[in-house]
């Protein structure tokens, strides 16, 4: 990643992993499209027509193959494995603490 962040931008990230809420929040908002599209939730009436995989646009309203749908979906699948990916890849960024060492002397 030294390639593409310069040192402020290593250190915001460092900030941002410092806080797990706001990481935790991010990803969410990041992700809900995927995990919340077509889930059920209390209180709330049933849409399936709210899926990522149902509501694949068919160019021009000419029906696309089975295969075509496939490959869409396998795109799909690909970029949320990078978005997890590059959420994994953060964790590189955090700043290690060295905890000090205990020099007493516990035979004392």
């Amino acid at each position: 990643m030294d390639e593409i962040l310069n040192d402020k931008e290593v250190s915001e990230v460092q900030r941002f992993l410092e806080n797990p809420v706001l990481k935790q929040a991010i990803e969410k908002i990041v992700l809900f499209g995927v995990y919340s599209n077509g889930t059920l939730q209390k209180g709330k009436e049933a849409n399936p027509m709210r899926n990522f995989a149902i509501t694949i646009n068919e160019p021009d309203g000419k029906s696309m193959s089975d295969e075509q749908v496939g490959q869409i979906l396998r795109a799909k699948r690909y970029a949320i494995e990078m978005l997890e990916e590059g959420f994994g890849q953060l964790e590189t960024f955090k700043k290690v603490v060295e905890k000090e060492k205990d020099t007493t002397n516990k035979a004392r």
